[in-house]
């Protein structure tokens, strides 16, 4: 009897061990099979934030339009910097320091939580030892001067990251310093030079025998023409041509001429292409900058699926930003951080940025509702300041625009953005663009709290500059 039990109770056991280990067997097929359908899916299954399919109307609702209505950076500095204000990029830890340390004001508080959402800030020190025999060489470029040949050897560099775009940033102010830094010689009397060279045979100066139409024909203002380009990378890539051969000495009409074309080429491509409602626009001024003739020429795309790509990621990076920051247009928070510490200037319903995070020296944002007069106007005077005040001919600009059937009302859609920068001086054979540039961080030598100063001078003066043109196309 008690051997039959003892075979019984064996026989329990191996039955709940097999039953366990089928159990097991079972939930491992079905992890595995989990996984391989995850891995599977296809692009169309995945939530694009983009995609009014996948979002909910309520989110994109919820989101508010651009506005630049600003708190003035002088009652900030007041309430918490006891009326002080960043000089240079060293000082920036140092500010937001003191917004949080005064945070129990609301105002303070809010500036604080804003920056901290958006950025963080790490600083490091390094050491270069300069030998006997090299020490002379540094001191030559560095003009004799012993307080930059001490900074040499005890550097700080600054560290600033976008955490919702990913845009990165390193700051070195003794770089600026470097041999090769600065122009040959007069740079202003070498771009005379070379647009004078480049009046023959240029192709632009007679535009209508060396240039292609689109299939809607040539554009044309009194100051401006709108011309295809022959090798296309869009169904509608257009050029907005000046009618002068110059691209530094160009007035104010000119350009809001060219501007309003460039929205008029906009409209007439798209009702060529219905589908197509994401406006583009590139500049590039001088060969320093990548311009392919001398002539002053702005490229136009029309796009039919979204942004191009680092526009479509900044813009994925603000609608995540307004998901996780409720009540909050990402666009309004980047303008309100500037203007906290000082680097921001405006024009009306336009208004400007020397951006913390710049990609390359001396960049700048300007940032409206819509593509208004007031934006080109604040854009013209960039440019002017880049050329007049800072010796910058070699630029390059990119801008979009809010999608051509929204309304600007919409925070989830993108304001009209141009990003303006300096592509180093005109004269240099030396590329401005490294593979640190290609495949790591931005490494920029000019200081934004510098780059905003020189901005907001020259639009004191540049605001009331003659003004005549009554633009027809514009938003």
């Amino acid at each position: 009897m008690a051997v039959g039990t003892q075979a019984g109770g064996s026989m329990i056991y191996t039955f709940r061990g097999k039953w366990i280990a089928g159990f097991i067997l079972v939930c491992v097929c079905v992890l595995l099979w989990v996984r391989h359908t995850a891995l599977q899916k296809s692009p169309a299954d995945v939530v694009d934030f983009q995609d009014p399919k996948t979002t909910p109307s309520a989110f994109y609702a919820k989101i508010p339009g651009f506005t630049n209505q600003l708190v003035s950076f002088d009652r900030i500095s007041s309430t918490c910097y006891q009326n002080k204000r960043p000089e240079s990029i060293e000082d920036l830890s140092k500010f937001v320091a003191l917004l949080h340390q005064n945070r129990q004001h609301k105002l303070c508080g809010e500036q604080y939580k804003l920056f901290k959402v958006i950025y963080a800030i790490r600083t490091k020190q390094t050491t270069v030892v300069l030998s006997e025999t090299f020490l002379p060489k540094v001191q030559k470029w560095m003009n004799g001067n012993q307080e930059l040949v001490e900074a040499t050897k005890k550097q700080t560099i600054i560290f600033v990251d976008n955490k919702w775009s990913l845009e990165s940033v390193v700051f070195n102010p003794v770089r600026a310093k470097r041999p090769g830094g600065q122009g040959q010689g007069s740079v202003a009397e070498y771009v005379n030079n070379l647009i004078d060279k480049a009046k023959e045979g240029c192709d632009f100066c007679s535009y209508k025998k060396y240039t292609a139409a689109d299939d809607f024909g040539m554009l044309e203002s009194e100051r401006t023409v709108a011309i295809s380009n022959t090798f296309k990378i869009e169904k509608y890539h257009g050029m907005i041509v000046f009618k002068q051969h110059d691209p530094v000495h160009f007035d104010q009409d000119q350009f809001i001429d060219a501007m309003d074309l460039a929205m008029r080429w906009f409209k007439t491509a798209a009702g060529r292409a219905t589908d197509h409602k994401y406006r583009h626009m590139y500049w590039d001024c001088l060969p320093k900058a990548s311009a392919s003739q001398v002539h002053p020429h702005i490229h136009l795309a029309l796009g039919d699926h979204a942004y191009y790509a680092k526009w479509n990621r900044l813009h994925k990076a603000a609608l995540k930003f307004s998901e996780s920051v409720q009540n909050w247009n990402y666009w309004n928070a980047m303008l309100q951080v500037h203007n906290a510490l000082g680097l921001s200037a405006h024009f009306n319903s336009a208004s400007i940025i020397s951006y913390i995070t710049p990609q390359k020296d001396l960049e700048v944002v300007i940032l409206a509702k819509k593509p208004s007069q007031d934006f080109f106007r604040l854009f013209y005077f960039a440019v002017r300041t880049f050329m007049e005040d800072m010796g910058q001919f070699a630029i390059s600009a990119g801008c979009v625009f809010p999608k051509l059937d929204a309304s600007t009302d919409n925070g989830a859609e993108l304001p009209a953005i141009c990003r303006l920068l300096s592509r180093g001086a005109a004269d240099l054979p030396r590329s401005d663009v490294s593979s640190f540039d290609l495949f790591g961080t931005a490494n920029v030598n000019k200081d934004p709290f510098v780059v905003i100063k020189k901005v907001k001078t020259a639009l004191e003066r540049l605001k009331t500059s003659k003004f005549t043109y009554q633009p027809k196309d514009m938003e």
